[in-house]
């Protein structure tokens, strides 16, 4: 009825209109989920608008001012720039001029906002985007501030000249008659990844109905399928769908159906940290669960080990027992592929006590049970343990707790901080238990064994001890965290003082100032983000192009602070949205401002030592520039064990007095040293940043303005070992 009014109002300007919008054979439309074809940047620039007539609807994602009618331009990006938009309004109605947005899909929020100003009448509006995916459908949304009607031009860059293009849609079901056939009977599944395979591919989950949608420009062929799906449990009718239009534009529907082969529960548990504690300092850990079994999983419960120096604020689900450090949660019947998420909110102590120590969580989901019987399993298992005693002796037990004996030899490695001290075999009868012991030094030891091959779950077990006879900090997260399987999951993390709040932190962070990782090892990041402006953010987007060294299509979402949405565009961009999210600035509600996404992915296959994974991300808080953070990076390598003591005399141990420190910090070696030594720091990414030379047994270090952070030391004595470790200036 708004459209006919206007018309009746207005009969002579829309005829105006109504001929200079016949100049563009793609006309834009009142909804943004209703197009059909696409625009050229050079009809966009050479024709003349106007945007009277329009109802439309305020899309979900939000705008950054209040919309009136707005009208819709589909378009195509053609580079990995920006897109520039500059909107010059005349003939206004009420002087208010025009608003306009870009958004990469209907529920999406924008990825630029122009909202205008009152009276800004014929004053160009500009819309610089941040880098765009090339080929990716946009969606430009143009209105009248406060309700103007203008005739306006644009002046566009950045678009490619195409004018079709189709929408493949479909959803997910499960096929409960195993017909192949989808009816009435079919449930829907929803949060599947979706993988889109065509010139410019995406993924994406499923929405809360199993629903999925791509746009795609007419460049042959293109299909869709499901990466993510157990194959062990669960087939499809059809495993790749493919569609390839006689003709555009067109609008495809699909259905994937699945079906069960083997009838059973498969649990996953998933728990997600901040990047970092803090002292006194609120922090949330998010525990997400789903059974991607075929069968319902009665009386599921998890349990979440919390340290007992982490006071316990609240737990969104009721807590249903409790024994010393585990607490316990019941979380009834798990239909098959359901999925759900808790959190709890905890907090270290106010006394600064656990600065620079790492804290551990362990959560695990029951019934635990391998849905599928392992193949070729001895029944042997490899299980390890450390603990310290006395503060003097750093004790290791490797116990084979399964029921047969181990099929082969194993190898071990001991690691002291970053270096391998040594390497060694072992074999076990059922039951048997080796003890391997060292010194306690304060240094950070870590034992890493292989596992019986064909053992349930994928386990490569490892240990670490922290804080036996002094602390060395920081050496927590240099290593992978030993998973065992999908039914348990351990999260590790460091305590400190003042970071950067918005920035990108991988696990393992790698070992030494290369940030060795080993080729093949997957990697979990956190990107966190914290609202420190003046005003409360509605929105957040986060955007990370992915480097080549990853693959892209390991990606698999974990925890998250808020709730969001998440896909992957074009062969390597991530973009996740939280919206609405209403994050408080942080001198308002300081716990509350902050946010983080947790994400896992694997390397791309036998990548070569020397190869450096890095990347960074973008964090956009409403329309504001974003923020980047400094890269997570890696060197593909390994540690190795080196001994360079050509004298035959025993290595000299050194200690840290006052780490972390403030402004000073004291090394002194346990044995007397002979000659000069060269003292050496490197900052986070590998940068030498201090060096000096001195002799004797002790050395004093002073900070002189080194901003606060881990960094790595080495002492390189004239002949003997190389020491090496962390120091935090606070």
């Amino acid at each position: 009825m708004k459209r006919i009014f206007q018309i009746a109002l207005l009969p002579l300007v829309l005829l105006f209109a109504s001929a200079v919008r016949s100049n563009a054979q793609c006309q834009p439309n009142d909804l943004c989920s209703i197009q059909n074809c696409l625009f050229n940047g050079s009809i966009l620039n050479s024709t003349g608008w106007w945007n009277a007539g329009y109802t439309g609807q305020t899309p979900p994602g939000g705008f950054c001012g209040t919309i009136e009618g707005e009208m819709w331009f589909p378009v195509v990006a053609d580079t990995n720039g920006a897109i520039q938009i500059t909107l010059t309004a005349f003939n206004c109605q009420t002087g208010n001029g025009l608003q306009m947005a870009l958004y990469a899909e209907c529920d999406s929020t924008p990825v630029a906002c122009n909202g205008g100003v009152s009276g800004g009448g014929a004053t160009p509006l500009v819309l610089v985007t941040p880098p765009v995916n090339p080929g990716q459908v946009y969606l430009l949304m143009i209105d009248g501030y406060a309700g103007d009607m203008c005739e306006f031009t644009l002046e566009v860059t950045g678009l490619a000249d195409v004018n079709q293009f189709g929408l493949l849609s479909g959803e997910i079901r499960t096929d409960l008659d195993l017909d192949c056939e989808a009816d009435s009977s079919d449930t829907p599944v929803p949060g599947i990844p979706v993988q889109f395979n065509g010139l410019y591919p995406g993924l994406q989950p499923g929405d809360s109905l199993g629903r999925f949608s791509f746009y795609y420009v007419d460049t042959g062929a293109v299909s869709v399928n499901l990466p993510g799906l157990n194959g062990d449990l669960w087939a499809l009718c059809i495993d790749t769908i493919t569609v390839n239009p006689p003709y555009f534009p067109d609008t495809t529907a699909v259905t994937f159906l699945l079906q069960p082969l083997d009838l059973c529960t498969d649990l996953d548990i998933d728990l997600g940290l901040p990047p970092f504690f803090r002292p006194c300092q609120p922090a949330q850990a998010r525990i997400s669960y789903c059974n991607l079994g075929t069968l319902s999983a009665a009386d599921a419960m998890v349990s979440v080990v919390v340290p007992s120096v982490l006071e316990l604020l609240s737990a969104s689900l009721p807590i249903a027992g409790q024994s010393g450090d585990t607490l316990y949660f019941d979380l009834g019947e798990l239909a098959p592929l359901e999925c759900g998420s808790f959190s709890l909110q905890i907090r270290p102590p106010c006394n600064g006590s656990l600065l620079g120590q790492a804290l551990c969580l362990k959560a695990f989901i029951f019934p635990d049970t391998p849905c599928i019987a392992p193949l070729n399993w001895s029944g042997a298992n490899v299980q390890l343990s450390a603990s310290c005693l006395g503060d003097t002796l750093v004790q290791f037990l490797l116990k084979n707790n399964g029921l047969a004996p181990m099929s082969e030899t194993l190898e071990y490695s001991i690691i002291e901080d970053e270096a391998v001290l040594r390497s060694g075999n072992f074999q076990l009868d059922a039951g048997q238990s080796m003890v391997i012991t060292e010194t306690a030094n304060g240094a950070t030891w870590r034992l890493e064994t292989g596992q019986e091959p064909n053992a349930p779950g994928f386990s490569r077990p490892s240990v670490w001890l922290e804080g036996c006879g002094g602390l060395t900090p920081g050496m927590v997260d240099a290593f992978a965290v030993d998973q065992g399987n999908r039914h348990a999951d351990t999260e590790c993390r460091q305590v400190i003082g003042s970071y950067d709040p918005n920035l990108k932190v991988a696990s393992p962070a790698g070992a030494g100032p290369s940030r060795l990782l080993k080729a093949n090892t997957p990697l979990e990041y956190t990107i966190h983000f914290q609202n420190t402006g003046t005003d409360t953010a509605f929105f957040v987007r986060l955007a990370d192009v992915l480097p080549p060294t990853l693959d892209a299509g390991s990606f698999r979402p974990g925890a998250s602070s808020h709730p969001c949405s998440w896909r992957l565009y074009g062969a390597d961009t991530l973009e996740v949205v939280f919206s609405p999210i209403m994050l408080p600035d942080s001198n308002v509600n300081e716990p509350a401002s902050h946010g983080w996404f947790e994400f896992s992915i694997a390397q791309k296959t036998d990548l070569p030592d020397g190869v450096v994974l890095e990347n960074r991300a973008a964090i956009y808080f409403d329309y504001n520039d974003p923020v980047i953070t400094d890269p997570a990076w890696h060197t593909i390598g390994q540690l190795t064990v080196s001994i360079d003591n050509p004298a035959g005399n025993p290595p000299a141990k050194w200690k840290i007095l006052g780490n972390p420190a403030t402004e000073t910090c004291t090394f002194v070696s346990e044995r007397p040293v002979t000659g000069v030594m060269r003292f050496e720091l490197h900052d986070a990414r590998g940068r030498l940043v201090r060096q000096a030379q001195f002799g004797g047994d002790a050395f004093v270090f002073h900070r002189k303005g080194l901003p606060a952070g881990v960094y790595a030391f080495r002492l390189t004595p004239e002949r003997g070992s190389v020491a090496s470790g962390k120091i935090v200036l606070r």
